[in-house]
């Protein structure tokens, strides 16, 4: 590493119409970018990535690792991201680390959120009136993985829970409809790419990390 950029980490998602970027060192993010761009996937990543390299002064080389997000979720913004992110660690020899998106959801959440040790429900619209979700006490995963339709949705949420993510936003009034429960909801719909780094970082420290040949995006069909 030169110029005092040690322990610099980046994070992509790009899991549905969203293109987001972070770099992130230690507990400070240093850019992070995030933007709805729908079917430009392609051609936004690359001029957010060299825009974000030209203002930290930063080289592909100097990374320390890379996470990113790898589905569910759409079938060519998340082959995007992930060329992306294996391409740049193949190149420069960094380690990488990919997520679930549920998961990645969840840790994008704030401490505030987190803290409190409610029930949490991410949930991603994977279109034709259907969504993907699983339900977590805190950050750990106490359901499998599930797709269904958002009023059978609906019959599984339980007081206080925090419900949030893209189906929420597509689909909150049909759930309301079919729930007397109380629930939150949170305005986060896409994984933040800050926190994505910043797992990546934690996971890496601990030589968890994934095979770049094996790393592949997971959809939901």
């Amino acid at each position: 590493m030169t110029n005092g950029k040690s322990g610099i980490y980046l994070g992509i998602t790009t899991t549905e119409k969203e293109t987001g970027i972070a770099f992130v060192s230690e507990e400070k993010i240093l850019f992070e970018l995030i933007e709805e761009t729908d079917a430009h996937h392609n051609e936004t990543i690359f001029t957010f990535l060299d825009n974000a390299f030209k203002s930290l002064n930063l080289s592909p080389g100097e990374l320390q690792g890379i996470g990113v997000v790898i589905g569910p979720g759409m079938f060519t913004s998340l082959r995007v991201g992930l060329a992306c992110a294996k391409g740049l660690a193949v190149v420069n020899n960094i380690p990488i680390k990919g997520f679930n998106t549920l998961d990645a959801l969840v840790f994008s959440l704030p401490d505030s959120v987190l803290n409190e040790q409610r029930t949490i429900i991410p949930v991603i619209d994977v279109r034709r009136n259907e969504v993907y979700y699983r339900i977590y006490q805190g950050l750990e995963p106490v359901s499998e993985i599930t797709v269904s339709e958002p009023d059978q949705l609906a019959q599984k949420i339980i007081k206080d829970a925090v419900v949030f993510g893209s189906g929420i936003t597509s689909y909150l009034d049909l759930i309301k409809t079919n729930t007397e429960v109380n629930f939150t909801t949170h305005n986060l719909k896409y994984p933040k790419p800050s926190a994505v780094a910043y797992h990546a970082a934690g996971s890496i420290a601990k030589n968890d990390r994934s095979d770049i040949e094996s790393l592949v995006p997971i959809y939901v069909r």
